[in-house]
């Protein structure tokens, strides 16, 4: 099953407080906690030719996600290999492990490149080189009037923290949110290059940075905390530790255990009460918060069984 059906808030809070402390070592549990959800979706059934373990960091390597694959493999529809490492003549390659294929076609699967063509450049710097763009999103030159959204990457959640950066850069062009001056946002770059590059034992380096940073999976819990601050959706102040959090616990016992434990809903972002200029509140948020982890609930339930009668 997904990672995001697993991730939950209360799981990744534990997660951002021992990565703030040791990234290599929280990233490395976290890696580990993603192959068990796969080796419990598939239990039995991986095969050691098909070489999945151990798999790579989610720092180098994308997971895959499919829903034929395995089935494919057990009757061998398709074969696992290893990597290509030198095409031969003809139509011969060598594998890395030396096996030599007669293949008929070569499809390159590279995902796809994020185009930032524009007339204001962005800034890379270090070794490995990574953009200067503060949080992923703004160009510190000009970052009330130039964001961009495909610098960032996150194991869980897509969709939803896309819809938050989103509300962010709204309410920051809107001038509902004042940046730091731009002295203070370089060195918060610099801050977060520091960490991505502590990542490199675990095989980061500028090969696998295509145009995206992958600079969330060091400081999630500030990118977030900066985004729901800057969008304005009251998610810090009610789902944190202070006052607002407590009451809001005490009040909404049921809910703010959903919140914590079910599937991470963007309804959230319209849940609570907002700063005046902010994203305005959903009578309805609390209905389709629930409805949605009902409809997961129900989803993961018929998974299971699937994977058991499989």
């Amino acid at each position: 099953m997904p990672l995001d059906l697993h991730g939950t808030r209360r799981l990744l809070k534990i997660k951002f407080a021992v990565t703030s402390i040791a990234p290599v070592l929280g990233q490395s549990l976290f890696d580990k906690f993603a192959a068990s959800i796969s080796n419990d979706s598939f239990k039995g059934r991986f095969q050691p030719q098909w070489r999945f373990h151990p798999a790579p960091s989610i720092v180098s390597a994308n997971p895959i996600v499919s829903e034929s694959l395995i089935d494919n493999l057990e009757k061998q529809a398709i074969e696992s290999v290893q990597s290509i490492e030198q095409l031969g003549p003809g139509n011969t390659v060598r594998l890395v492990d030396g096996t030599e294929l007669e293949i008929d076609t070569i499809v390159l699967c590279t995902g796809y490149e994020g185009n930032t063509t524009i007339d204001i450049p962005i800034e890379y710097s270090g070794d490995p080189s990574l953009p200067r763009i503060y949080q992923n999103v703004f160009h510190p030159e000009f970052p009330t009037s130039l964001a961009f959204m495909t610098l960032w990457e996150t194991p869980t959640g897509i969709c939803e923290v896309g819809d938050l950066m989103a509300m962010a850069i709204a309410q920051v062009f809107a001038g509902n949110y004042k940046l730091p001056p731009r002295e203070r946002m370089e060195a918060e770059i610099d801050q977060w290059h520091a960490g991505l590059r502590a990542l490199e034992p675990l095989g980061f380096n500028s090969r696998h940075l295509s145009s995206r940073a992958r600079a969330v999976l060091v400081n999630e819990a500030g990118w977030r905390h900066f985004l729901n601050e800057a969008a304005g959706t009251g998610v810090n102040e009610y789902m944190g530790w202070g006052r607002q959090g407590w009451a809001f616990y005490f009040r909404e016992r049921k809910l703010s255990n959903l919140l914590m434990d079910g599937v991470d809903s963007p309804h959230v972002y319209r849940l609570f009460p907002t700063r005046s200029g902010g994203p305005a509140r959903w009578a309805d948020a609390k209905h389709s918060i629930e409805v949605a982890n009902a409809e997961v609930k129900e989803l993961v339930s018929s998974l299971k069984g699937n994977t058991t009668s499989s």
